[in-house]
């Protein structure tokens, strides 16, 4: 009797390890600064904030809309106005948030910056 609860308290374990470790992918994380970051409304969804990442190469716009869930739900929390972790795919951006949970985004934008080295000397202010 014994041997079958340790048996299946191992299964389980192991299940449940498993799960945990599938879950966790591998991203291609970039570090950018948030510039811009704007709570609002989204037509029927009642909180939906809107950000700002620059990188050297580009801007990219995104979205991150709060969905209804029968589960307890928190909203992101990223710091202000700095450095944050991210990483797009498939037109998808994830964030970084400052405890280390990932956010999935709807990538709205990717907007190229153009190179200042091209400038005129009275521009590159």
């Amino acid at each position: 009797m014994a041997y079958r609860k340790i048996i299946t308290a191992m299964f389980l374990a192991s299940f449940f390890v498993g799960t945990v470790s599938a879950k966790q992918q591998y991203r291609p994380w970039q570090t950018g600064k948030l510039e811009t970051l704007e709570e609002g409304s989204c037509g029927f969804v009642p909180k939906c904030l809107e950000l700002s990442i620059e990188t050297a190469d580009y801007l990219y716009v995104c979205k991150w809309k709060k969905v209804r869930t029968v589960r307890w739900h928190k909203d992101p929390y990223f710091r202000s106005i700095g450095p944050v972790e991210f990483a797009v795919e498939n037109g998808t951006l994830y964030i970084r948030g400052a405890k280390g949970k990932e956010y999935k985004t709807e990538l709205l934008e990717k907007i190229p910056i153009p190179d200042k080295s091209s400038y005129p000397p009275e521009l590159k202010a």
